[in-house]
């Protein structure tokens, strides 16, 4: 303990007669933990931290990519969902998910919002509530009613004021 005592009284003095020299070191560790501790936290939020919802280690994206020369991705088919949902027994709960883009009219203009077409059974899966209202089942999906929407919190309050008389 005393040759550790030694060094650093050592360490002190060669510092202080180098002052110039100190600030760069200290400016350069400063930035560099200062680096480290930014980026740990982005990699944290975007890939360490668990997804808010109920189980979500367990859930998985299965996609199918069906491109070739001269084609698009054309995705999974209906009857592809339906045989993983009810033959593979290894899914609890199964949705799938299409992005698309949307105009919504109501009120004085219409907007554009990119929007995700789903499954009825989505908010299930993802355990989600509404806060206003109530999201879409697989009661829904039977023929002849019209499709329900589900807006975003932040679309609610943007386009529609908050006003609650909006459902």
């Amino acid at each position: 303990m005393s040759a550790f005592a030694r060094d650093l009284r050592y360490a002190l003095r060669t510092l202080l007669k180098s002052p110039g020299f100190t600030i760069i070191a200290l400016l350069t560790l400063a930035l560099g933990i200062g680096a480290n501790i930014a980026t740990f936290g982005v990699v944290y939020a975007v890939l360490l931290r668990p997804l808010p919802f109920p189980d979500s280690e367990q859930l998985v994206r299965v996609f199918d990519d069906l491109r070739g020369p001269h084609e698009q991705d054309v995705g999974m088919s209906a009857p592809e969902l339906w045989d993983l949902q009810d033959r593979s027994g290894i899914f609890q709960e199964i949705s799938a998910v299409a992005p698309s883009n949307s105009a919504i009219g109501g009120g004085d203009r219409t907007v554009r919002a990119e929007s995700l077409i789903t499954s009825p059974g989505y908010f299930t899966l993802l355990g989600a509530k509404a806060e206003l209202g109530r999201v879409y089942t697989s009661a829904d999906a039977a023929p002849g009613f019209i499709e329900p929407v589900v807006i975003s919190h932040g679309f609610w309050q943007r386009y529609y004021g908050g006003d609650r008389d909006i459902i």
